[in-house]
């Protein structure tokens, strides 16, 4: 192991996100690109863009591109603040789900310079995926899913037969007021008593998104 491997690793074992400023993250994440970057296929650290979303709850990431009119590429890779940054774990699930987007990216690159196809979880992507796990030994693997303990506040139920259609992190908007099951009832949220809200759920690490 190379010493900007441990110590890259080193650092992220005793960074705990919660608490931390915005500038403090990004500069892990920033760490993290330019190391992996000695070993995969990636796009200069100036041409690739990261957030933090607040609204991203049901997968912990994403790698976004978008071709533009003049020939250049858009690329982004957006992660989950709530799944990743807002927890009580130091900083190996970031590590995780961010080295799964930039094997997307990779993946995207070499698709661009033709030596391979463009895949979801497949070929390129498992490859970088293999290669970035014997290298970051000793921390949260890279996988295609995450098993990741979520506390839920909120449940979708049924009024009329009581069918619970699923729990959620927050409240939003009622896209469907409906139950799906045959009784045809309205949809309510009901509150989760404390102590009974938490949950292991598998949530996907992300996939490509093509704007």
């Amino acid at each position: 192991m190379s010493n900007s491997v441990e110590h890259m690793l080193n650092r992220v074992r005793s960074f705990f996100p919660r608490g931390k400023s915005d500038k403090e993250i990004y500069n892990l994440i920033d760490h993290i690109y330019r190391v992996t970057s000695n070993f995969l296929t990636l796009p200069d650290r100036s041409k690739i863009r990261f957030k933090l979303s607040k609204r991203m709850v049901r997968k912990t990431g994403v790698f976004r591109f978008k071709y533009l009119k003049d020939g250049r590429h858009d690329m982004a890779i957006i992660l989950s603040r709530k799944l990743l940054i807002d927890t009580d774990s130091n900083a190996e699930p970031l590590l995780s789900s961010l080295c799964h987007e930039i094997c997307h990216a990779s993946n995207f690159v070499k698709f661009l310079y033709g030596y391979c196809e463009l895949t979801t979880h497949t070929g390129s992507f498992l490859e970088d995926m293999t290669l970035l796990n014997n290298l970051y030994q000793g921390v949260k693997p890279i996988t295609v899913f995450h098993d990741i303990p979520v506390t839920f506040k909120w449940q979708l139920q049924c009024t009329d037969c009581g069918q619970v259609l699923r729990k959620l992190l927050n409240r939003g908007r009622l896209k469907k007021s409906h139950c799906h099951s045959v009784c045809g009832g309205l949809l309510q949220y009901v509150k989760i008593e404390p102590g009974n809200a938490s949950c292991n759920h598998l949530f996907a690490c992300a996939c490509l998104s093509i704007v």
